[in-house]
């Protein structure tokens, strides 16, 4: 019989969570969704610029890179809000370590953006960029 109880009690208790999980889903507006920039959009994003030349202008080289005649790339994935501004920075591949907090910092000290355009409405939209670190 305590068997049987227990069983009740677990299934309420899963049936409870997974209930709370669709509730907070079928609540997510639509004004949160992240396109992706290969989607059909009316315009893309677009960096006030020339992309290149802002890393160039913005990076500083890492010391330590510097003297041991390092170079690479890094990759990251972020957002462009509907603002225009940058978010969720996340790092995808470095070719090596040492220059992962400075592309993070020029990439936070970016201007804005033009956002991305669907429907007539601004959106946010993922994108993938790497960073050059040549001396």
């Amino acid at each position: 019989m305590k068997t049987f109880f227990v069983f009740c009690y677990c299934a309420l208790v899963i049936n409870g969570i997974s209930a709370q999980n669709t509730e907070n889903f079928t609540q997510k507006n639509d004004s949160d969704k992240v396109y992706g920039s290969e989607m059909n959009l009316q315009l893309a994003p677009k960096f006030p610029g020339d992309v290149m030349r802002y890393f160039a202008d913005s990076i500083r080289y890492p010391e330590d890179a510097r003297k041991k005649n390092i170079q690479g790339h890094v990759y990251l994935s972020f957002i462009i809000e509907k603002d225009g501004s940058i978010s969720t920075i996340k790092v995808l591949r470095a070719d090596n370590e040492v220059f992962i907090n400075e592309a993070k910092r020029v990439m936070f000290a970016m201007p804005k953006w033009r956002p991305g355009w669907k429907d007539g409405k601004p959106v946010r939209v993922s994108n993938i960029i790497a960073i050059p670190f040549k001396l």
